[in-house]
């Protein structure tokens, strides 16, 4: 409902009153375990939010007192717009304002990592597409391109697994900017996607469990069925085709070759997934073609028996076949 109430105000002032109820109920997610990594983790989670929760009313009493107006789509003061900008992008965890994302994840229980790099970028983005207009093209194209190159560059190097979600979930966060610039649905299918993706990867995690990479390396010998599918889940979040990550970004490659004056933008962009790619394919090589050595003393048993939830291989099959949704979104 907290959601469901930014997004479809067309105040500000209840748009905001959403917002922050949204962060309520996260924080307390993030405080449910009563464990020190957690209330460190919601202390900086509040800190952030409220940051930007006050930056962007103060960004809403700017424009009123220049234009008299609270509707959303009448932001027209650019100070108003700026201020706007920064602290939707703090509140989502876009670069360079996605700094408090790491740490927070990696004191997080799993409900709540699942909601801060799912649900809780909805309503942000959904806002920040509200205020965008032509003359903040190139804004929002430098949030997008730095986006991508944090997520790529700062997972690349990261032992912790929660560490490693929050850069691919500023990644995800950068291509879906730059999608919703082209094209509206794209942006939403392709958030959607990642949803999917992300969800099914913490929920395995969580099964394993697996914190670090160097934990990756016993989730072959303990169940061959779920190093299977984490590793085309992995794959699929990669963009690889042709997975379910894969499509969003074809076309948004599109769409951006169509209009000749960002063709050098999709050439940069496509050179910073191979970044991402990488680091998604050696956690695929981990999970699936190595174990850790196993000596004669190891108490840790060669096959257990696997207990794998129904709905998962359901979630992993649709990583496989969204492409077949390519033709719909070429129209």
């Amino acid at each position: 409902p907290a959601t469901s109430l930014a997004i479809v105000s067309n105040h500000w002032i209840l748009a905001w009153a959403g917002l922050e109820l949204s962060m309520m109920i996260t924080l307390l997610l993030i405080q449910k375990p009563k464990t020190p990594r957690s209330n460190e983790a919601a202390i900086k989670y509040f800190i952030t939010q409220t940051t930007a929760s006050t930056l962007l009313l103060a960004a809403v009493v700017v424009n009123f007192m220049y234009s008299g107006a609270w509707n959303i789509t009448q932001l027209d003061n650019k100070l108003s717009i700026s201020m706007a900008i920064i602290s939707l992008s703090l509140k989502m965890g876009a670069a360079p304002m996605h700094f408090w994302l790491p740490e927070v994840l990696q004191g997080s229980p799993l409900p709540a990592t699942i909601i801060i790099t799912t649900w809780q970028k909805i309503a942000p983005t959904a806002l920040l597409f509200m205020i965008w207009k032509d003359e903040h093209h190139w804004t929002l194209m430098v949030i997008s391109l730095l986006s991508i190159l944090a997520g790529g560059f700062g997972a690349i190097n990261q032992p912790q697994m929660r560490k490693m979600v929050a850069f691919s979930s500023v990644n995800s966060t950068g291509w879906t900017l730059m999608m919703m610039m082209l094209d509206t649905y794209l942006a939403l299918l392709n958030m959607l996607v990642y949803i999917n993706l992300i969800s099914t990867i913490l929920y395995m995690m969580e099964k394993i469990p697996a914190k670090t990479l160097q934990s990756w390396t016993m989730m072959y010998p303990r169940s061959q069925t779920m190093s299977l599918l984490l590793g085309l889940t992995t794959l699929a979040t990669s963009g690889l085709p042709p997975t379910a990550g894969w499509a969003p970004k074809m076309v948004t490659l599109d769409r951006m070759l169509d209009q000749h004056q960002l063709t050098t933008m999709a050439t940069s962009i496509s050179l910073m997934s191979l970044i991402t790619l990488l680091f998604y394919i050696r956690l695929t090589y981990i999970s699936t073609m190595m174990s850790s050595p196993l000596t004669s003393n190891t108490q840790t048993k060669w096959r257990p028996k696997e207990r794998i939830t129904s709905w998962l291989p359901v979630l992993t099959s649709n990583t496989l076949t969204t492409f077949l949704l390519l033709p719909a979104m070429l129209a």
